[in-house]
């Protein structure tokens, strides 16, 4: 069942960026081992960091733009739109989307887009859009079928 596949695939890569926050990298079997042998309170507590996750730091304030992405069918939906208040209420510039019917990360997926499921590159093409508009450089818009860099 695919489903069940992706599911413990999520797991699994969840794990791995938890541990390698924790250990600085993941690359040798020594490494596998270690993030085996972490258990569920242990990657709770590595989760709970500020330094894995951006929206529990105590001070946002000084923050160059920020643009946050949100997929409407994420578990974390509701902690990033509070860490868009948040940034808000420090005086950060932010822009903030949510994305239809996509799931967290959906950027990091865009080798899963298709022409029926365009929404992965649409990400991506959106943060290129975002920091050509940081670095004041003239957006190109993406080829057809493709992202603006002509990657895909």
């Amino acid at each position: 069942d695919n489903d069940f596949v992706l599911a413990g695939l999520a797991q699994l890569f969840a794990t791995w960026v938890l541990a390698a926050q924790k250990y600085g990298g993941v690359s040798a079997k020594d490494d596998a081992k270690r993030i085996a042998a972490l258990g569920k309170e242990e990657l709770l507590e590595i989760a709970r960091s500020e330094d894995v996750s951006p929206a529990l730091a105590r001070d946002l304030s000084g923050l160059p733009p920020v643009l946050v992405t949100t997929g409407s069918c994420e578990t974390l939906r509701d902690s990033q739109l509070a860490l868009v208040e948040r940034l808000e209420k420090a005086s950060v510039q932010v822009q903030s989307e949510l994305l239809k019917d996509m799931p967290h990360a959906v950027g990091l997926a865009n080798f899963a887009a298709s022409a029926k499921c365009t929404g992965p590159m649409d990400v991506v093409d959106r943060y290129a859009r975002f920091l050509d508009e940081c670095c004041g450089i003239p957006y190109q818009e993406p080829v057809k079928g493709g992202c603006c860099c002509g990657l895909q």
